[in-house]
């Protein structure tokens, strides 16, 4: 969030027609949570596709815009307590862990914290990753994969259980996730639902796990946030869509951390725990 995207033609990023098939289905204020500490832990159980991914576990963070100081470091441990006694078998990262370019090597042990867990550990970039245009993707590889984290972009993780699709972050043209051929339980990581938006072509059902708006990062009672990153402005902000033609689903999280406003209010910091059942 809070960087603007790259400056590509308006006509060839915001999707009006496209961005109205997404109908939100639960609200930020009906996803059911339980503070841990700093954060929330904000639950969710999905139908599995398939006999052989019932009873996965998923846990999801994205947006933790890594600085050097107490409170990030008291809000990675916190994460890292709930993914302990939730015990995922799949770990992901939304993108944008990076923050400040003048503490982007200070970021990375942090990741440290999630390395006790036995899950398979996938992250996508975010804004803040791919906004540094000068910093090879070789560069975010190699440090996520320093702490067991496999990154994707535009790639598939597949194993008998589940398919996991990793999308890149302001890639126009936007290329159509590609998925195994035969039934399965899909998952889709993507950093910007405006990017999913902006994907062409129609797919098998999927659920998508994003970040990016940080539910507005401020929110009043009773009217909700007074803006987010996305281009389709209050409309994609936070919780469970719908794609009304295609029944994929997209949960828009609200994200760990803050960035450009030092502060967040009535707005959760979450991480989630997804179960397929």
């Amino acid at each position: 969030m809070p960087v603007l995207p790259r400056l590509i033609p308006r006509s060839e990023r915001y999707f009006p027609e496209r961005g109205g098939k997404w109908q939100q289905v639960i609200s930020y204020r009906g996803m059911t949570t339980a503070a841990r500490g700093p954060i929330y832990e904000t639950r969710l159980s999905w139908p599995a596709a398939t006999a052989a991914a019932k009873g996965l576990r998923i846990g999801f963070f994205s947006d933790a815009h890594v600085m050097d100081n107490a409170g990030t470091r008291e809000i990675i441990r916190a994460a890292a307590e709930s993914f302990a006694a939730f015990n995922p078998d799949y770990l992901l990262c939304g993108g944008d862990f990076s923050g400040y370019l003048s503490q982007l090597e200070s970021c990375w042990p942090l990741l440290a914290a999630f390395a006790p867990l036995r899950a398979v550990k996938l992250a996508v970039e975010g804004n803040w990753e791919t906004r540094k245009e000068w910093i090879p993707h070789a560069y975010w590889r190699e440090r996520f994969a320093r702490y067991g984290f496999r990154l994707l972009k535009h790639d598939l993780y597949s194993d008998r259980k589940i398919a996991i699709y990793g999308m890149g972050d302001f890639d126009y043209p936007v290329p159509p996730p590609q998925w195994p051929d035969g039934p399965c339980t899909r998952l889709l990581l993507v950093h910007c639902p405006d990017v999913l938006v902006a994907a062409p072509g129609e797919t098998p059902p999927f659920l998508a796990l994003s970040g990016h708006t940080h539910g507005g990062q401020i929110r009043l009672p009773l009217i909700g946030p007074l803006a987010t990153a996305s281009l389709y402005g209050r409309r994609l902000d936070a919780g469970l869509f719908r794609h009304r033609d295609s029944g994929s689903a997209m949960l828009i999280s609200t994200g760990l951390n803050h960035l450009s406003f030092p502060w967040r209010f009535g707005c959760r910091r979450e991480v989630v725990l997804l179960t397929l059942i």
